[in-house]
């Protein structure tokens, strides 16, 4: 056996030589640490035995081994780095604690190299030959691993100031964690389009074994109102900074879990198993910090002050939203207040997630999670019976109308507007503070497809109101009415008194029939379709529900009828019939196709009205 007072020169050059060949020779490097490691395990066993003193063993000076191991750790092959671990573990076990710690902090702070090195190298320092590029995730890999070994070595360290080491080595991983996130490390996809994720994953559920190997650990006793604090910064700023690249889907799966008969389009229901075991670590780990539900809701919404990270403060909200989603049972009541208020101590994050915060913001709450409390909070509301406040409402509908219009994402846009449509539905009972929003949308909203997409939310709450008006007179014809109900506001003339001009007419009034005096052009079939189509049709639909539904005339739709004509339907019904006959003579099928659609609500609307007038 090679045993010295310092390094076995041959096996750490042996080890050297084997990681500078070029090409890269995998198969000596796994040589050189097969011997390695067989000399290290022969060694471990010597010091316990004691036939040998650590001062002759390869353990006495760890550092230009471990300078060596360590980027091994994350290596694409298994085997590589499954033996460049166990010869670290032998050296974290069996080597002065303080000088791996110190081995371990300086490899940490190197994991993502400064631009100005990875550009340029360092400073005053010529390279024989040149390094290999970074790679992002072989140094995600490699920190996970490093996590794993500070909490093996820490509690050998013998010192009545524990938590000086603990505050050092959060302080590292905290940093690199922050580097590697801001490097673009766990974005790459990978060939199964999961390893950012994946990457991601073992991190955090690192990062939770190392926490829960410190929490209820005797080494840190002597500080432990020192060392909890730095423990539940560690778990609560990593959460902030990785859930992004963590996603679970918990608004889907809540979504789903409520209303199973709807379809989310564009909705991946696969969740790779690394990423629901690390939530799960991370949930057990809050709990044995005693995070309890109201605890991180306080930290998530404690004001800004010298004495408050904004990064733990995140992280906090973040957990709180998976720890909720982990019960059915957990109520808003839970969290100490109602609904409105639990929704105004969280509107910053809810605006920062949803594209309304402020510019230049880099850790922002996933649109995930934001969906997820929002839904909660509200379908919270509507089962203890709570009315949203008025400036909680107008909040909601602004913030979800906006992002349902803008997000890129087709399942987030769909749950958002689902949450709107409950919003308005259930979040109030005033018809006038109704009325006042959808007004808001059809009208006013800048985006065409939410304007569009608001008439058939319109059509939604009329249809609601009509059922419920059945509901009321069954009750009443039994005997088991509760006294007289208010007629609804939707179920007056004021509803097309105040949307007439929305509703029942083109913008501009003359789009298919301008004046002779005119000098306008007028539109053709390709501008209608591309800009008019889907607001014609949501229109169609409601006039038509309207027809066949308000057989009292309650809302005045067939008194207006002659004017709906004139304004509305008799343009579009001579403008549809120019437009086929082109269509048809130039063989545009797909125009002719959609113009026929068209023409048929137009029918659909001629008939239900014809219905009522041949009845009376």
């Amino acid at each position: 056996m090679e045993s010295t007072a310092g390094p076995s020169e041959s096996l750490l050059d042996r080890l050297e030589h084997s990681l500078h060949l070029s090409p890269p020779q995998q198969s000596a490097t796994k040589s050189a640490l097969e011997q390695l490691v067989a000399a290290l395990k022969e060694q471990s066993l010597a010091l316990q035995r004691g036939t040998e003193e650590i001062e002759s063993t390869l353990f006495l000076d760890p550092f230009p081994y471990v300078a060596l191991l360590f980027p091994l750790l994350g290596a694409p092959d298994s085997g590589l780095s499954t033996l460049a671990r166990t010869a670290v573990d032998l050296f974290a076990g069996h080597s002065s604690g303080k000088e791996v710690v110190m081995s371990l902090g300086e490899r940490i702070s190197r994991l993502v190299p400064a631009a100005e090195e990875s550009e340029f190298g360092d400073e005053g320092e010529e390279s024989e030959e040149p390094e290999a590029p970074w790679n992002g995730q072989q140094a995600s890999r490699e920190l996970a691993q490093l996590i794993s070994i500070y909490s093996q070595v820490l509690p050998r360290i013998k010192t009545v100031r524990p938590a000086n080491f603990l505050s050092s080595a959060v302080e590292q991983i905290l940093g690199a964690i922050a580097s590697l996130v801001e490097s673009g490390a766990f974005a790459a996809a990978g060939e199964d389009g999961d390893e950012g994720q994946i990457l991601a994953a073992g991190i955090l559920e690192a990062l939770t074994s190392f926490i829960d190997s410190f929490e209820d650990d005797t080494w840190l006793q002597p500080a432990r109102e020192t060392g909890l604090p730095l423990l539940k910064t560690l778990l609560l700023s990593t959460v902030a900074r990785l859930h992004s690249h963590l996603s679970v889907s918990l608004a889907q799966t809540y979504f789903v879990a409520a209303y199973p008969r709807y379809r989310i389009p564009g909705r991946d229901a696969s969740v790779h198993p690394s990423l629901t075991r690390s939530w799960d670590a991370a949930l057990d780990t809050s709990k044995r910090l005693a995070f309890s539900p109201p605890a991180l809701f306080a930290v998530a919404t404690s004001k800004p002050s010298p004495s408050t990270d904004p990064i733990s403060s995140l992280g906090a909200f973040i957990l709180l939203t998976h720890v909720l989603a982990s019960s059915s049972n957990l109520r808003p009541s839970i969290l100490g207040d109602n609904s409105s208020v639990l929704f105004s101590k969280t509107l910053r994050l809810l605006m920062s997630a949803f594209g309304a915060g402020e510019p230049g913001e880099t850790i922002k709450v996933s649109e995930d999670e934001a969906l997820f409390w929002a839904w909660w909070c509200v379908q919270g509301a509507v089962r203890e019976g709570e009315e949203l406040d008025e400036s909680v409402l107008f909040s909601l509908v602004e913030l979800l109308s906006t992002f349902s219009s803008l997000s890129p994402n087709p399942s987030s846009r769909f749950l958002a507007f689902r949450l709107l449509t409950t919003v308005v539905l259930r979040g109030t009972e005033k018809e006038e503070v109704q009325l006042m929003i959808l007004q808001d949308l059809i009208e006013d909203c800048p985006f065409e497809q939410m304007r569009v997409a608001s008439i058939g939310l319109l059509r939604e709450v009329v249809a609601g109101k009509f059922q419920l008006k059945e509901q009321n007179s069954l009750s009443s014809a039994t005997g088991n009415d509760a006294g007289r109900p208010t007629p609804s506001l939707f179920l007056s003339p004021l509803l097309l008194d105040e949307l007439f001009n929305a509703l029942l007419r083109f913008d501009p009034v003359d789009l298919l029939a301008p004046p002779p005096s005119s000098t306008a052009e007028p539109v053709t079939a390709a501008v209608f379709l591309e800009t008019h189509a889907k607001s014609t049709m949501e229109k169609l639909s409601l006039i038509y529900f309207l027809f066949a539904r308000d057989q009292d005339d309650l809302t005045t739709i067939h008194a207006t009828l002659s004017t709906t004509e004139q304004l509305f339907l008799s343009p579009l019904r001579v403008a549809l019939r120019s437009w086929l006959i082109e269509a048809e003579q130039r063989s545009e099928l797909g125009q002719v196709l959609e113009l026929e659609i068209l023409k048929g609500a137009v029918e659909r609307v001629d008939e239900a009205a014809a219905l009522r007038s041949g009845s009376r």
